[in-house]
Formats: structure tokens, C-alpha cells, sequence
């Protein structure tokens, strides 16, 4: 009998750490991004800091608002505000600037012209839709909308 209990007790303490570790894993692929709204009014309230960090391509204030998961500068200079979802079901949120005023199809601060002339009138913005190799649309979908001069929400959904 004692066995027996031995063995139910290591049985239900190996479940416990199994339920544990599928917790924090699901916990981590979860939202973890601000929302369109939020986004919105975090450059709308920090726009004058945003294009200070800009101008002397130092992002050490940008990276300390509360939201903003990261940068990234280039042909732009793309603030990551998070995403969600796991592998082919993910989602990214952010925003960018760009001091030429249009919106563009970038991904990590990159953009090309030949994508970004490609977006059709989507609402308040424009979206995109990636392309396979046989022409056919694929399920990579991008969306941008001005939210002050120079500055543009973006969401890319994989």
C-alpha cells in the first residue's frame, strides 16, 4: 500500500510540474501588445520625445516609454509596441516614423517601394497583402494609418 501511495504522490507531483511549464509557456506566447488606441496616444504624447531620440539616433528615451518593446532604424525608424500568437498565427504592432510623410510597407525599419506601391485605400489607411510566388495572395497582410505627420500605426499579421 505504501508503494502504491509513493507512486500516486510522484504521479500527481509530475502533473503539477507539467500543468506548470504549459502555464508560463502559453503565458508567453500571449498578447503582450498595445492596442491601435494605445498606440495612438503614446505617440501623440511622446511624439516630441520620439523625434528628439530621432534626430540624434539614440533611442534611449524612446526604449523607456511605457508600451515600446523595441527599435529598429533604417530606410525608417519602426518602434515595436509587441504582438502575439505563435509561428504561421502571428501578429506585430507598432508604429513608425518616416520624415517624407507617406506610408510605406516596412518591416524592422526597411521598406520597398515596389511593396508600398502595391497598398490600396483600406478605412483611415492602407493596407498590403504579400504575394506568392504564383501571384496568388498570401495570408501576410500589413496595414499603416497616419496618426500625425511623419508618424504611422502599422500591424503585420503573419
Amino acid at each position: 500500500m505504501r508503494i502504491f501511495l509513493k507512486g500516486l504522490l510522484g504521479f500527481f507531483v509530475g502533473l503539477f510540474v507539467i500543468a506548470v511549464i504549459l502555464l508560463v509557456a502559453l503565458h508567453s506566447f500571449g498578447d503582450n501588445s498595445l492596442s491601435k488606441r494605445e498606440i495612438f496616444r503614446l505617440v501623440e504624447k511622446h511624439s516630441e520625445t520620439i523625434l528628439a531620440d530621432i534626430n540624434a539616433n539614440d533611442f534611449a528615451d524612446i526604449l523607456t516609454i511605457d508600451g515600446v518593446t523595441g527599435v529598429e532604424s533604417g530606410d525608417v525608424t519602426a518602434v515595436e509596441c509587441g504582438g502575439e500568437g505563435l509561428a504561421s498565427a502571428t501578429s506585430y504592432y507598432g508604429f513608425y516614423y518616416i520624415e517624407a510623410d507617406k506610408p510605406v510597407v516596412q518591416w524592422n525599419g526597411m521598406f520597398d517601394e515596389a511593396d508600398s506601391d502595391e497598398m490600396i485605400q483600406d478605412g483611415d489607411g492602407f493596407s498590403y497583402t504579400e504575394m506568392h510566388g504564383d501571384n496568388t495572395p498570401s495570408d501576410n497582410v500589413y496595414y499603416t494609418e497616419r496618426i500625425l505627420p511623419g508618424f504611422y500605426y502599422y500591424e503585420w499579421h503573419f
